[in-house]
């Protein structure tokens, strides 16, 4: 699915199609449900680039694609980075980033 949710990101791109963040929180949890927490990651910066805000669930879906794959310090990043960008972090970024830390079974 994520494969697929790229395929559909790129053709928007290349039809200049206005990404906005429902299409890239889209594209976000499905890499997250595919275990590609860089491809999650390097859609933060992009969202910037095309001006469109990264949200709560942005960072949710971002947060739970490095849990997934145990990328607990990438989570643990990217809850600072949710509070810099002056976002409420929530249970659900929170529960996302100690369920990461579990798996690792490992505490900063």
């Amino acid at each position: 699915a994520w494969q697929v949710a790229l395929d559909v990101f790129s053709t928007a791109k290349q039809r200049s199609v206005a990404a906005d963040c429902i299409m890239f929180n889209a594209v976000i949890s499905a890499c997250a449900m595919g275990m590609q927490w860089k491809k999650a990651l390097d859609m933060l910066p992009e969202m910037a680039a095309r001006k469109a805000s990264a949200n709560d669930v942005s960072y949710n879906a971002a947060i739970t694609a490095c849990s997934n794959a145990w990328q607990w310090t990438e989570a643990v990043d990217l809850l600072r980075d949710m509070s810099s960008a002056g976002l409420r972090v929530g249970i659900i970024a929170l529960n996302a980033a100690l369920d990461g830390l579990a798996k690792r079974s490992e505490w900063p």
